[in-house]
């Protein structure tokens, strides 16, 4: 059985029930966008066949920001936004990560995983 990625988001959610340290706050970020992005991933190699080998997560965010549906594209600009937070939580450390950008970070991401889920559907 393969790994369920919306376990990183149930992750971030446990994580953020306690959470009061930028290094809470950082995981959180990082890993609601992994846990995003790799569903965003399954679906586009569903819908393509691809599996790129570099710069997937480019490659994967402009599938959907290019998409000709709606859905597919509010998921590419949210998938995008979520994925600069995280380069910004995981490299940037004179950057301070709040417990706002935490939970916008969670959020976003359920948001982006609840649209994939409607593709589905």
């Amino acid at each position: 059985m393969s790994f369920d990625w919306n376990k990183f988001i149930e992750l971030s959610e446990r994580i953020m029930e306690k959470a009061n340290s930028e290094e809470e706050f950082r995981t959180v970020v990082s890993r609601s966008y992994y846990g995003a992005f790799k569903q965003a991933n399954d679906q586009y190699k569903k819908e393509t066949f691809d599996d790129p080998k570099m710069s997937v997560h480019n490659v994967v965010i402009m599938y959907f920001q290019k998409h000709d549906k709606m859905l597919y594209r509010s998921i590419g600009l949210w998938l995008g936004r979520l994925k600069d937070k995280r380069v910004t939580s995981d490299y940037k450390a004179a950057i301070l990560i709040t417990k706002k950008d935490a939970c916008e970070s969670l959020d976003r991401a359920k948001s982006i995983v609840n649209k994939i889920v409607q593709i589905d559907n």
